[in-house]
Parts: structure tokens; sequence; C-alpha cells
């Protein structure tokens, strides 16, 4: 799913298209979550509402790739001290799971 801005801006929901699965989801955003997306666009202020919001830097139109993430979080990770033993946008998402419970 690769999510441009004007998939979030203004908005509350929005229906997705899901490319591992080849499926349409809708999703619903939280208001926190609209905030942060509203604020970040501001100052990021990209020249194209169609640009994705984890974009490669040479080229707005292409998504940022999962070993480019996947290094650019371990950075983070290490820099706020969080301790995991392989930092991936795998983690996150089980992280998130973990606190939910």
């Amino acid at each position: 799913m690769h999510l441009c801005w004007f998939d979030i801006i203004d908005k509350t929901e929005n229906s997705l298209f899901q490319f591992k699965t080849a499926i349409n989801r809708k999703v619903y955003f939280a208001r926190s979550f609209i905030k942060l997306a509203e604020r970040n666009f501001r100052l990021l202020d990209p020249d194209n509402i169609h640009y994705l919001v984890l974009a490669r830097q040479d080229n707005p139109m292409e998504p940022v790739a999962t070993r480019q993430f996947n290094q650019a979080l371990g950075m983070y990770f290490e820099k706020f001290r969080v301790e995991t033993e392989n930092p991936s946008s795998h983690t996150l998402r089980k992280t998130h799971l973990e606190h939910a419970w």
C-alpha cells in the first residue's frame, strides 16, 4: 500500500488498494493521526499532494524501499535506545500489537 498525501489530508477514511493481497480495504484514520499527518504535510511542504508519504528523496513519486526504511528505522532505534533483536517495519507492527494487548 503506497500512501500519498492526497489519501490522508482532509479525510477521516479512505478505500486503499493493498498490493500484497490485491484487495481494496477501507481504512479509518484516528484524529490524532490526521493531526500528525496535516502537521507533517505543512512542515514538509511537498510540491504535489500526490507525492508519496514515504518517498525516496531523489524521486518523490517512488516509494522508499523496505530495506532503506528498515536501515533508517534501525538508526532511530539506536539513537533513542530502543532495544530489539531486528529493527524493521515488522517490529513496529508486533510492538503495537503487544502494547494494545
